[in-house]
């Protein structure tokens, strides 16, 4: 399968509403994008945390 028709069935899953299955098309916002970052720093510094139990290391954003 190529990559656009790929994305095209990605698409069109997303458009189904179902929590994570497919990409759905979003209107960008500052909010949105926001949220998705410090989301991404709490999960980072999360995993960051369970590491560092196992090895000493902590590497916290």
């Amino acid at each position: 399968m190529s990559i656009k028709d790929k994305l095209k069935k990605c698409l069109k899953e997303g458009e189904k509403g179902e929590r994570h299955k497919g990409l759905k098309k979003i209107n960008p916002s500052e909010e949105y994008i926001s949220g998705h970052i410090k989301k991404a720093i709490h999960n980072f510094n999360a995993i960051d945390v369970f590491y560092a139990k196992d090895s000493g290391e902590n590497h916290t954003l």
